[in-house]
Order: structure tokens, then C-alpha cells, then sequence
């Protein structure tokens, strides 16, 4: 069945589309980067969807929706663009090191879905364990963290809302060749030693 073209919004009560005046329906050519919203403004749709969400983790993804589908797609899609370029920022070996110690294993895939578990926890957050990864230590982590900390589905949600609003999907620029890592390569006999309080903290799960 195909899905319901939410763009235009509409306003309760009204009969017609809200129609957003020229100035604010921007677009920068193919690619939406980010055009018609800032860095800070990107935060702070993340913590309004926390707040919506409460205390229950689980309805992050449906809080996040909701404050994009107040949005323009322009906007959408670069709330998409920032949030990947966030996941390409905290690309770093002491953060590979942390989904190591979180699920006892490295995958690729488990470090992305760990980024955005990161980023869904907030900037203050993500800035704090970005520059300190042992911050994490005094983090809520969840009942059980080698599932709690790992996010992917928080990824997918503009991509889905913009497609849905619009029929077509993101433009996106080609992210397939990411950066070397920043900070120090380690070993996992490295880790302990390394990163003393956060080893600490998951030592009771970790051999």
C-alpha cells in the first residue's frame, strides 16, 4: 500500500495545507545539506524529542518522528546531513574502543548503531564522551547495556520521514569512503589498561 504524502502539514481544524512563504522553503540544488538549519537547532530537535519521550528510551524513534514531521522537508533532510556528519565525527578509536567493551566484540555495524545511541543521548553528552570516552562510566548505560547502547533504528527515522513527505528519497553525498579514525589504535588486551574506569564498569560481564 502506498504511504500517505504528509507534505504539505496541515494545521487542526484547517481545510488547506499550510504553505511555508519562499524564504523559508529553501533548497540547495540535489543535495540538502544545510540549508535552513543550524547546528544548534539540530540539537535541539534531538532534546525535544527526548523530553517527548520521557523516560522511556524505547519511544525515542516515535518522539523523533514526530518533531520532524513539524518540519519542512528542506529541513528534514538536513537534520539527515547532520546527523550523519555526527556519526562521521565520532569515528574514533576510543569510541571503537568502547563498542568493543559494550558487546565484547568490534563490528562495523555495531559501531554504528553505538554512534547513534551516542548522539540520541544528546549534545552534552556526545560532546562529553566524544573528548573523554571514560565519561561514559557515570552514564545511565540501561538495564543492559550490550542492547541499550545500541541504536540503529534512531538512524533511519529522517531518512523514512523525508520519503514519506516527499515520495523520493534523501540525496545524500557519497559517504562510502569515511576518514581514518582519530586518536590511537589499541588491541583489546590494550583496553583495561587504557580505559581503567569504564572497564570497571562492564568488568562484571567482560572475561
Amino acid at each position: 500500500m502506498a504511504r500517505e504524502n504528509r507534505w504539505p502539514p496541515r494545521r487542526s481544524g484547517d481545510s488547506g495545507p499550510v504553505i511555508p512563504s519562499q524564504m523559508e522553503f529553501r533548497y540547495c540544488d540535489e543535495v540538502v545539506y544545510y540549508c535552513g538549519m543550524t547546528r544548534d537547532q539540530f540539537w535541539a530537535l534531538i532534546e525535544k524529542a527526548r523530553d517527548r519521550a520521557g523516560d522511556r528510551p524505547g519511544r525515542m524513534c516515535d518522539a523523533l518522528r514526530a518533531e520532524l514531521e513539524n518540519q519542512m522537508p528542506a529541513e528534514v533532510a538536513a537534520f539527515a546531513a547532520m546527523l550523519r556528519e555526527c556519526v562521521l565525527e565520532a569515528d574514533t578509536w576510543d569510541l571503537r574502543a568502547a563498542t568493543h567493551m559494550l558487546r565484547d566484540r568490534y563490528s562495523e555495524d555495531d559501531f554504528d548503531a553505538f554512534r547513534y545511541w551516542l548522539i540520541a543521548q544528546g549534545e552534552t553528552t556526545f560532546e562529553r564522551v566524544l573528548a573523554r570516552v571514560e565519561a561514559l562510566a557515570e552514564h545511565n548505560l540501561g538495564v543492559h547495556p550490550p542492547e541499550d547502547c545500541f541504536f540503529r533504528e534512531f538512524g533511519r527515522v529522517p531518512h523514512e520521514v523525508y520519503e514519506e513527505m516527499t515520495g523520493e528519497a534523501v540525496s545524500r553525498v557519497d559517504d562510502s569512503m569515511p576518514g581514518d579514525p582519530g586518536g590511537k589504535a589499541w588491541t583489546p588486551r590494550d583496553l583495561p589498561s587504557r580505559f581503567p574506569r569504564l572497564w570497571a564498569r562492564l568488568a562484571g560481564r567482560l572475561n
